[in-house]
């Protein structure tokens, strides 16, 4: 699948405004037997500003949390162990023994690599 390049400082798009609403649609349906009808009225016609207000920041969160990442697709050596595969990416390590130690294997010859500005990484 293609992966079209956006501008990082372009605005949000209709699309994605859309999208997010279509998200939050489809979640609160599939919720919608936990929410009453008339106290959800109630909020939309007398919270509906504050709703906004508490739900943008949690949006920003998730978009600001993206965009200090940086995505490189490598290839592995699978036979290295999990310490060494950290130290063969010369970047500071933001982790305990322990997390080395839970380190998965993973499978295959290639692995997107999730590199953080403040210089961590996360290899998935």
């Amino acid at each position: 699948m293609d992966k079209k390049i956006m501008n990082p400082l372009s605005p949000i798009t209709e699309g994605q405004i859309g999208k997010i609403c279509e998200i939050l649609a489809s979640s609160s349906a599939q919720e919608q037997k936990s929410f009453a009808n008339e106290p959800t009225q109630k909020v939309l016609e007398q919270n509906a500003e504050a709703l906004v207000d508490e739900l943008e920041p949690i949006i920003h969160k998730y978009i600001d949390a993206q965009s200090n990442m940086i995505v490189r697709h490598v290839q592995v050596n699978r036979k290295r162990a999990p310490q060494e595969a950290l130290d063969a990416t010369g970047r500071k390590q933001y982790v305990s023994n322990d997390v080395v130690a839970n380190m998965p294997k993973g499978e295959g010859e290639e692995t997107d690599v999730f590199f953080f500005k403040n210089g961590s990484l996360y290899q998935r």
